[in-house]
């Protein structure tokens, strides 16, 4: 997974990441590991076209770029913040695959964001 290219596929984001981070103090990189892998999962096409098929038809509770659970269609600016929300219940501290666990229901999950946010500290630290 190239980590760099996925990141500038969300770019236009990450000022909302920040805020959301900020105002729930949640670490920036574990919003931002989420973002990538859900992007990655259902990606901003997909996300397109959800928009333009009512709720009833497409049988989907999940919206935004975070995937949260809505009643609505939600934007993926407040899909980020309803993430942080979700994230801060959980009440997981640094365990990062616990985290992955319950926010997406897959072990597998919870070691793809433990991947995706070692390799984002380590670009940070380059």
């Amino acid at each position: 997974m190239k980590i760099r290219k996925e990141l500038k596929t969300i770019k236009k984001f990450i000022p909302e990441i920040n805020k959301q981070s900020k105002r729930y103090k949640i670490g920036k990189n574990i919003l931002l590991s989420v973002a990538i892998l859900e992007n990655i999962n259902r990606p901003p096409w997909i996300r397109f076209f959800e928009k333009l098929i009512p709720r009833k038809v497409l049988k989907v509770n999940t919206f935004g770029i975070m995937q949260v659970n809505s009643a609505r269609h939600i934007s993926d600016e407040e899909s980020i913040e309803f993430a942080a929300r979700k994230i801060l219940s959980f009440r997981c501290g640094d365990d990062l695959k616990k985290l992955g666990e319950l926010y997406n229901g897959s072990k597998d999950y919870g070691f793809c964001l433990r991947y995706v946010y070692d390799e984002l500290n380590l670009m940070n630290n380059i």
